[in-house]
């Protein structure tokens, strides 16, 4: 058997994705990623060429170049060496973007793979959750005492938001004429039921953001495409309809909770809110280097992690941190762009959805986990393959 760098393209997704499980350490999966760039390399050296460089593929070396320039800095600043090492390790796994490049894989190709691991990961979620119910193991409360339900919860599922995205797409008519090539994405309202069960037992209020955000996203992409074709099927209006009613009904109770839930993160009690004020006093204008800790404050033993990801970036890169905002919104922006210029490409939403992954990651230590990376590059390569590839033939 022949190794492919599509085959290192495929493994590396399933075992980033269904080996983020909350009852294992994922410190495993950096070796992984050596051994396949080091693949990579090598098959490179043999073909003797390297695909075209696209303006598209700076927003995945940014980060790259980031981490470097946090690694010097951390080294120069004689941070904690296990913090510099240890610090957005992440960050490394953008050297994912750059596999697929290589090996040309197509985005129907990868939508197979990440909905193959999707369920997969979701009845692993699922089996957890259940014996946490039947070991009584389901109310957690976090560091201010705020209580919620959970049964199952990691970054892992992450992956599920958009794997929910794609089912619900092909279980409406007028949306998935673009998925037609893709078996796997066809009705199928037990996984798209088990998804939502799995986010909502999850007990993350960022989850439970994401998933609210999606919901958003679907209504409009329905209405939207209602007013503008002027047509739509009799199940797509019954859907629209239904979600319009439940939003509605329920639009009082969604506020009052998220209002609840902006008021205790905003408490000026609230660990989160003394991250924010510590790390912000912190901040200098090149930042401090990765594994730099805030002076008379500590999250932990080593000092260098913080809940809100966004602030930390800060600390860690200062001015540089700019390339890696620019990398986020970049995806968001262009499918925000296709969705108001070519309604009909599917395809073209998916990179908002890859990043909806942004929403629970403010406030939790999780933007630069290797799942999420993954995402941003799939997201960023789906943007590649646009001008490449129409939808209807991939």
């Amino acid at each position: 058997m022949i190794l492919s760098s599509r085959a290192i393209v495929y493994f590396i997704l399933y075992f980033v994705s269904l080996t983020t499980i909350s009852i294992i350490d994922i410190s495993f999966q950096y070796p992984i990623l050596i051994c396949g760039t080091f693949i990579i390399i090598w098959m490179s050296a043999l073909r003797g060429t390297w695909p075209k460089f696209e303006f598209i593929d700076l927003f995945a070396m940014f980060p790259l170049l980031a981490w470097f320039y946090g690694f010097s800095l951390g080294i120069l600043n004689a941070n904690n060496s296990v913090g510099v090492v240890r610090n957005f390790a992440g960050l490394l796994f953008y050297l994912f973007y750059f596999f697929m490049v290589f090996s040309r894989v197509s985005r129907s190709q990868l939508l197979s793979v990440l909905i193959k691991a999707s369920i997969i990961y979701l009845i692993i979620s699922l089996v957890l959750g259940f014996n946490a119910f039947l070991n009584r193991d389901f109310i957690s409360f976090d560091e201010y005492g705020t209580s919620s339900l959970r049964l199952y919860y990691s970054v892992g599922q992450f992956i599920l938001i958009p794997t929910l995205f794609i089912f619900l797409a092909g279980s409406t008519p007028s949306l998935r004429l673009d998925f037609d090539r893709l078996a796997l994405a066809k009705r199928n309202n037990l996984i798209i039921v088990g998804i939502i069960i799995s986010l909502i037992s999850s007990g993350g209020k960022g989850i439970y953001l994401e998933l609210i955000a999606l919901s958003l996203v679907f209504m409009f992409l329905l209405i939207f495409r209602l007013a503008v074709n002027f047509s739509i099927g009799y199940r797509d209006l019954f859907i629209s309809v239904t979600l319009m009613c439940l939003g509605l009904y329920f639009i009082s109770e969604i506020s009052t909770a998220i209002s609840h839930i902006f008021a205790l993160e905003t408490n000026i009690n609230h660990p989160r809110v003394e991250q924010a004020k510590a790390l912000i006093e912190d901040f200098t204008l090149f930042g401090k280097g990765l594994g730099s800790v805030v002076p008379g404050y500590s999250r932990d033993a080593l000092g260098y992690g913080f809940e809100l990801s966004y602030h930390n970036i800060i600390h860690k890169f200062g001015i540089i941190s700019g390339f890696i905002f620019v990398s986020f919104i970049v995806p968001i922006f262009y499918s925000l762009y296709k969705i108001f210029l070519r309604t009909s490409e599917i395809y073209s939403y998916l990179p908002l959805i890859f990043m909806l992954y942004l929403l629970p990651s403010s406030g939790n230590p999780t933007v630069f986990a290797p799942v999420a990376v993954i995402l941003h590059c799939l997201a960023l390569y789906f943007i590649r393959l646009d001008k490449f590839e129409e939808t209807k033939n991939v």
